[in-house]
């Protein structure tokens, strides 16, 4: 059995090259949400094995907020893989409930 992977990355390159490399992984690869609110949608419907998580989104909340939420309504571990390394997001992102 392959373990289902939701991708969330607004980038289409960057969310291609993580794709392939999921599925090279013996990953299935469920989605690719470009938003959060369509990452949250996606995870209830999809119920993937992990979500993979941009932090800087467009939309009205980050991949942060979106985190927290899918942990807490679905139960579905999320890590963040992002370019984003200010030191405000940051403390957010270690503060949050992720599981990296």
């Amino acid at each position: 059995m392959k373990h289902k992977i939701l991708i969330t990355e607004d980038d289409a390159v960057t969310a291609l090259y993580i794709k392939q490399t999921a599925q090279s992984l013996g990953y299935e690869v469920v989605e690719i949400a470009t938003r959060a609110e369509e990452a949250i949608r996606l995870s209830k419907k999809e119920q993937p094995d992990l979500v993979l998580m941009d932090i800087s989104l467009p939309g009205n909340i980050d991949g942060i907020k979106a985190a927290d939420e899918i942990i807490e309504q679905n139960g579905i571990p999320v890590i963040y893989v992002t370019g984003n390394s200010d030191n405000e997001t940051m403390q957010r992102a270690i503060s949050s409930n992720t599981y990296g």
